[in-house]
């Protein structure tokens, strides 16, 4: 930003927003022909991209994706184990791998998978295990990554002593293997079901949410019927569809495990004999580096 000249920016001056571009969402209580009235003039007021660069625009962009490529990265890390030294108390710990590009049907199998795997707070398989038997966190979960412009990942997080961090990380590895090799049960599906269909209400709760929603679902390319759509893929998936998507994606040799902590006290042996060094290579990573792969 410092080094950028202000002959550089001009071109840009009024192109950020053309028309043809602009999705507008309004929510409320309101007549609709006034209302229409009203955003037919407040768009008027921004550039006319013209029509053919528009039917060209619409074109590149096909379901919601962005009229130009994003920016390059240098894209995930190969899996192993991450450390980032700093002089904190706790060590948080990151494990991550590819997920999925939307829209992609295994996107919802895996918001279900991660759901009953570390997303459904304190009934959780990693809630119970990391939290209540072994005592290693307050807070764990997993989440599954919504990216419509590039592929996203999935997740598990937790902070710990730096103590019990190799020992933390070898738990959710193994609770990953665990449900991988053995499945989820019919009373985890269903809860894991009911909790995501009762959370979607709350995505309407309030005018400025319903426009927000919608109008970022118009940006992506998303159907009308898009959260129609959305509960009934969830009442109609079977345990199978969601086992098979765990597996896949939730792969415990493709983490890549990223540590936050002391690494004097991370790479020495805990109680049980055990470091990070042993659940895999080491490599020491900067700040700056992580921040070269956003």
């Amino acid at each position: 930003i410092a080094a950028a000249a202000p002959g550089q920016l001009a071109p840009l001056a009024g192109s950020g927003f053309p028309r043809q571009r602009l999705v507008v969402g309004v929510a409320g209580r309101f007549d609709r022909a006034q209302m229409l009235a009203a955003l037919q003039r407040f768009v008027a007021r921004f550039p006319d991209m013209g029509a053919d660069t528009a039917a060209a625009d619409r074109a590149a962009a096909p379901q919601g994706l962005p009229v130009a490529d994003p920016p390059a990265f240098a894209g995930p890390l190969p899996p192993g184990v991450y450390l980032v030294d700093k002089p904190f108390a706790q060590a948080s710990i990151r494990l991550a791998a590819p997920g999925v590009q939307r829209p992609d049907p295994d996107y919802y199998r895996l918001l279900v998978a991660s759901e009953v795997f570390g997303g459904g707070g304190f009934t959780s398989r990693l809630a119970l295990r990391v939290r209540s038997d072994e005592g290693l966190a307050y807070s764990v979960s997993s989440d599954v990554e919504s990216d419509y412009h590039r592929r996203g990942s999935v997740r598990t997080g937790l902070q710990t002593k730096a103590e019990t961090g190799a020992f933390a990380v070898d738990i959710v590895l193994e609770e990953m293997r665990r449900m991988a090799t053995e499945g989820i049960t019919d009373a985890e599906l269903e809860r894991a079901r009911d909790a995501l269909l009762k959370s979607l209400p709350a995505l309407f709760a309030t005018s400025a949410s319903t426009a927000r929603i919608f109008a970022q679902s118009e940006a992506w390319g998303r159907s009308p019927e898009h959260f129609r759509n959305y509960r009934r893929t969830l009442e109609t998936m079977t345990r199978a569809e969601v086992e098979d998507a765990f597996r896949r994606y939730f792969v415990a040799d493709s983490m890549r495990v990223l540590v936050v902590g002391p690494a004097e006290a991370l790479l020495a042996s805990d109680a049980r004999g055990r470091s990070l060094s042993d659940i895999g290579p080491v490599t020491r990573i900067t700040e700056e580096e992580l921040d070269k792969r956003e």
